[in-house]
This record gives structure tokens, sequence and C-alpha cells, in this order.
């Protein structure tokens, strides 16, 4: 078994953080043609899934920028709820 450094990733973990990308680009696709809470919500969990991966892909730096940016899809999903 060899050991893996902290910041790298697998094959199965870039293999999952490539289908959350291409979900994520689907749905924000979706959602700036007809917005839901829906589309909202599963943008915000797509989004939190790419969480654990975050300094493996290099987003040390923007970590902060994309806690806001994965904040405002929380809130327009709760918004979108709220104004129904």
């Amino acid at each position: 078994m060899s050991a893996t450094q902290p910041n790298t990733m697998t094959e199965i973990e870039i293999e999952d953080v490539q289908q959350i990308k291409r979900e994520l680009n689907f749905l924000m696709r979706r959602y700036a043609r007809s917005s839901s809470q829906d589309l909202a919500e599963k943008i915000y969990m797509r989004m939190e899934g790419l969480l654990p991966h975050l300094e493996k892909l290099g987003f040390q730096e923007h970590r902060c920028a994309y806690y806001r940016l994965l904040r405002c899809w929380r809130l327009k999903a709760n918004d979108l709820e709220t104004s129904h």
C-alpha cells in the first residue's frame, strides 16, 4: 500500500469532482434560463460536495470567495422558497 500525499487526489476523487463540475455546469445553465428553488437547492448541494476537495483542487487562496458563493446559493434557495 503506497502512502498518498495529503494534497493529492485519487482517481476516484478526481472523477467525483469532474462529475460534480459537470452537474454544476448543467444546473447553472438551467437556472440562468429559469430560476427555481429546486435548481438553487441542487446547485447549493453540488457546491457543498466540492468542499472536501477545495484544498486538493488548489483553491486554498479562493476559499473565502467559494464560501461566499456557496452562501449566496443557499440564500437564493431560501429566498425563492419564502417568496412563494
